[in-house]
């Protein structure tokens, strides 16, 4: 298996780097989607805990034709990353109304 790890860190880089392409990720999103909001939060030793983000036209079309239910699901991560993934999912309001 430190075979296939030494495999994956040549072709993709470390995981650990990715992190700190964060911000300009976020940047750019903000910058190509008007309105969309991000957040990185940090621990006191500035190590990564979570992010957010929201595009811009998520968030217009949920404020102006999303019924107002909303499903929230969450998986665990498992391997070096542990913690969890929170998905929020709506049904668009012309759904239940041709």
């Amino acid at each position: 298996m430190a075979g296939k790890e030494h495999a994956k860190t040549i072709l993709y880089g470390k995981p650990e780097d990715s992190y700190q392409l964060l911000p300009a990720y976020f940047h750019l999103l903000k910058v190509t989607n008007p309105g969309t909001l991000t957040a990185i939060h940090t621990d006191l030793n500035n190590n990564f805990l979570y992010a957010f983000f929201a595009l811009g036209q998520c968030i217009k079309g949920f404020q102006t034709v999303i019924r107002p239910v909303i499903a929230i699901d969450a998986t665990h991560l498992k391997g070096a990353f542990e913690g969890f993934i929170y998905v929020a999912s709506c049904i668009p309001y012309s759904f239940w109304y041709r």
